[in-house]
């Protein structure tokens, strides 16, 4: 056997309580993750099966954790003394030795990590467990989770070996552990998360590789691995940094109070402001601010409003999310379910009693077999869907009843529809519908009744809400362009009401006053706005710079403008600091320029990193000027002189002489 085969199975036995340990944690957080599992009827926004937000987020938690753990336990307790000895007597070089001990580690890992998952998914696909489809690409999201904990798992093999201060610059390569778990949980396409994943994997594995071919020393080193470790430190610093400062600035600043303005519409049709304050119910306003004697929740929308949500591109997909393969319907909860799937367009009838697929709904009609019906040509641009569905030229209801699919409305030639919903007419919830093309708003009053166009803004999406009042017979329409204005002072886009009849006439237009969503009622405290100077002057350059870019030359603000010289401030001031700190180290001059070059673009973590990564030499007192000075350098910085020479050493010979008695020889 090889010594990597001999070093594998050493560290396979060494791992074997590890492994158990691993093994425990993953199936505690599968089955607390099943046992928390929603009826079915509110996994609309959580989900259902492998993919319930609760046991993704606990699953992931217990990866991360348990592999920290294991690459910690692994290579810390051969750091010192007579054990780090005997581990590199042997004659092997250190490289096979590491290469060995992390092949065992993350194959331990993995396996210990993968049975579970295994068996979970076996577990959710029986439908008597699961009230719901299922389908395979639910492991996904569970596959990044494990791919995630090698970051930490080589993370706590870097802590281990890396010889610094505990409350000091040890735990940092946590910070970038952190990131790669943050990108397993946020990332919506599996491919980019998993590169991403290994590529900072990759990361900590150099830098621990680097620790342990030094003996946890930063120098010496291969540049490859001392870059990859600087790395995985700064990740750990800007963490730290922004954290740290984010508290103290939450504790020093005043408390703002904010001021969230909608748009509310009376029962007449009449439109008016609903202002809600920090500390203070809602209240009403007409279109001027003047204030209205209305008591808030008997008035509010009492038209009911149908949102259409305009957009250009259809709903992508989050391979995290059971609405990327399955959009749930919301109707017959009791009984059954339609499901669109979204790979086939197809309509699935889910029986909750039988907990099986009965059928199918395809443009061809529904089918006891799913793979007979025919896809629908339906554009999915929400998280969920109604009974009301839309392609680009047609608008379908379904028929739950008698299991048909009836089309509502065919788009002109030349539109494309973008979106569709139903409003409220009479004691009808579902009696109107209203659609949105590129070019105008179609709106039905009644089932049979014809559809009236309406000619919409200059503004390709945004939000159109369509109404009816009973009394006056007329459609109220309010287009809005898209987005917020979060407090900021600039110009809007326009907004406006218009009151359309029966025939489709415009009986009048009301112009909408610019609504501030998240309006800070307070001034910005000069708190705030000193932590800029903790930015990495790179950040707010590169963002303006794209601003421009964006939105074509124009005028800077005064807060931009104000954060960049701050963020300047700490680059100059981190520069300095940095270019001191080298040349007392007796640093060479490349590396001189290289530390204040980075120190000045990536501020205050840029010099605390130069802390991290480099040694302070020791000082002594210099035998001729009696002033402190550097051990590392040949003559002293202050008068010159060199090192005093060491005595000279007794020899062998010298000892073996014999010494002469002081008081003669006949004492």
């Amino acid at each position: 056997m090889t010594a990597f085969g001999t070093m594998l199975k050493k560290e396979f036995r060494e791992l074997l309580p590890g492994a158990g340990i691993v093994l425990a944690a993953t199936s505690i957080a599968f089955v607390y993750g099943f046992w928390r599992q929603p009826p079915i009827e509110q996994a609309v926004y959580s989900g259902w099966g492998l993919l319930e937000s609760t046991l993704v987020t606990v699953t992931l938690l217990s990866c991360c954790a348990s592999a920290a753990g294991l690459g910690f336990m692994q290579f810390f307790g051969e750091t010192r003394g007579d054990l780090w000895a005997f581990l590199v007597h042997r004659p092997v070089g250190r490289g096979t030795l590491f290469a060995a001990k992390a092949a065992a580690g993350v194959a331990v890992y993995l396996l210990a990590t993968t049975i579970p998952l295994l068996a979970a998914t076996w577990w959710s696909a029986q439908p008597a467990n699961i009230t719901a489809p299922f389908d395979a690409r639910f492991m996904l999201a569970h596959a990044t989770n494990i791919a995630a904990g090698l970051v930490f798992y080589f993370a706590g093999a870097l802590i281990a070996r890396r010889q610094a201060r505990w409350f000091g610059g040890r735990l940092l390569p946590l910070g970038l552990a952190i990131g790669a778990g943050g990108v397993a949980a946020g990332a919506p396409w599996f491919w980019g998360a998993l590169a991403l994943i290994l590529a900072t994997a990759a990361i900590n594995a150099l830098a621990a590789a680097g620790a342990f071919l030094s003996h946890g020393a930063d120098r010496p080193q291969p540049w490859y691995t001392r870059a990859a470790l600087g790395l995985s430190l700064l990740a750990g610093i800007a963490a730290v940094v922004t954290f740290s400062a984010g508290i103290v600035a939450s504790l020093l600043q005043p408390r703002h109070d904010y001021r969230n303005t909608f748009v509310a519409f009376l029962a007449d049709g009449t439109a008016v402001l609903q202002v809600h304050e920090r500390y203070a119910g809602p209240r009403y306003t007409d279109l001027d601010g003047q204030p209205l004697d209305i008591v808030p929740g008997t008035a509010g929308r009492e038209v009911h409003m149908a949102h259409l949500t305009v957009e250009t591109q259809v709903l992508q997909q989050n391979y995290r999310e059971c609405t990327s393969y399955y959009l749930m319907m919301s109707h017959e909860w009791r009984e059954r379910m339609w499901f669109l799937q979204r790979a086939t367009r197809r309509l699935l009838l889910y029986d909750l009693r039988s907990r099986h697929i009965v059928g199918a709904l395809g443009e061809n009609g529904f089918h006891a077999r799913p793979e007979v019906a025919t896809p629908i040509p339906v554009l999915v641009r929400h998280y969920w869907t109604t009974s009301l569905m839309h392609g680009e030229d047609r608008v379908f209801m379904i028929e739950p009843e008698a299991r048909e699919l009836r089309t509502l409305f065919t788009a002109p030639s030349g539109e494309v529809i973008l979106a569709a919903g139903t409003f409220r007419v009479g004691d009808d919830p579902y009696g109107g519908v209203a659609v949105a093309t590129e070019r105008n708003v179609y709106m039905r009053q009644q089932e049979a009744g014809p559809f009236v166009a309406l000619a919409r803004p200059n503004f390709e999406v945004g939000t159109i809400q369509v109404g009816h009042v009973v009394d006056q017979a007329t459609f109220v329409v309010r287009h809005a362009p898209p987005g917020f204005n979060w407090g900021l002072a600039q110009p809007q886009p326009q907004r406006v009401v218009q009151y359309v009849s029966a025939e489709g006439q415009t009986l009048r237009t009301v112009e909408l006053p610019a609504l501030r969503f998240y309006e800070k009622l307070t001034p910005t405290s000069s708190v705030e706005e000193a932590f800029s100077v903790l930015l990495p002057p790179l950040l707010p350059l590169v963002g303006l710079i794209g601003e421009q870019i964006g939105r074509g030359p124009g005028p800077v603000s005064t807060d931009v403008v104000w954060v960049l010289s701050l963020s300047l401030l700490g680059g100059v001031i981190s520069a300095v600091l940095a270019y001191t700190r080298t040349h007392r180290a007796s640093m060479s001059h490349t590396g001189r320029i290289g530390w204040t070059t980075f120190s000045f673009l990536s501020g205050i973590a840029g010099y605390l990193l130069l802390l991290a990564m480099h040694t302070v030499p020791a000082r002594i007192t210099c035998h001729a000027c009696r002033k402190r000075r550097w051990v590392c350098r040949e003559r002293c910085e202050h008068c010159g002189a060199p090192h005093p020479q060491p005595a000279a050493l007794i020899t062998e010979d010298q000892v073996a002489a014999p010494v002469p008695c002081p008081i003669g020889p006949n004492w």
